[in-house]
Parts: structure tokens; C-alpha cells; sequence
């Protein structure tokens, strides 16, 4: 298994099991905030990585994210815990997919344009 997949799994396991662990304390709102900013920070991530709204995964992400927003507005602290860990989980394969791009497309190389030039 590669290195960023292994991460991707560490990251979504570590996920689910705060997602797990706060299911028991009865929490539903709390449990909701939490599981928002973890989609709101995968996103973010997948963003960082490259992913862009031209990814599918992406977008799927950011539409699960909306729907968590609207479910939690409307006080549904469950369904919006679900579907932003459904969010999540877009968000990280967007990221994986973005990392999965041609050499050249998906990080620019430094410029040399902050170096020193060499004394005389």
C-alpha cells in the first residue's frame, strides 16, 4: 500500500472513531460540529493537494458539505453528521485522485527567483 493511501486510511479510521467514541456521550449537536470541520478541513486539504471543482469527487464533496450545513440548520444533528462524514470521504479521494495527476500538473516546482545571485 502506498504512503498516501495509508494516510488516507489512517486519517478516515481516526475519523470514524471520534465520530464513534462521541456517538456513545449522547452529544448529537456536538458530535455534528465536529464531523463539519473535519469535511470543512478534508476539503480544504483536497483544495491544498490540487483538487479542483473540475474533480467530481470534489464536487461531490462540497454538495454533501452543503447538505450537512442545511441539515444542521434544521436541527437534523444526525444527518448532518453523516453527510458530512460522506463529505469527508469525497474530499479524501479528491485528494488522493489530485495526488494521482501527471508529474508536472499538480505541484509547481520552486522558482529560483529568490536565490542570491552568486558574488563576483
Amino acid at each position: 500500500m502506498s504512503d498516501d493511501k495509508s494516510k488516507l486510511l489512517c486519517l478516515a479510521a481516526a475519523g470514524f472513531m471520534a465520530i464513534g467514541a462521541l456517538s456513545g456521550c449522547g452529544k448529537g449537536k456536538e458530535q455534528a460540529v465536529v464531523a463539519l470541520d473535519e469535511a470543512r478541513l478534508t476539503i480544504s486539504d483536497a483544495r491544498k493537494a490540487g483538487a479542483t471543482l473540475s474533480s467530481p469527487a470534489l464536487r461531490d464533496a462540497e454538495a454533501k458539505l452543503r447538505d450537512a450545513e442545511q441539515s444542521f440548520k434544521k436541527g437534523d444533528y444526525k444527518l448532518a453528521t453523516t453527510s458530512a462524514s460522506q463529505a469527508s470521504a469525497a474530499a479524501a479521494s479528491a485528494k488522493s485522485e489530485a495526488g494521482k495527476q501527471p508529474a508536472g500538473t499538480k505541484a509547481k516546482k520552486p522558482q529560483k527567483k529568490g536565490t542570491k545571485p552568486a558574488k563576483r
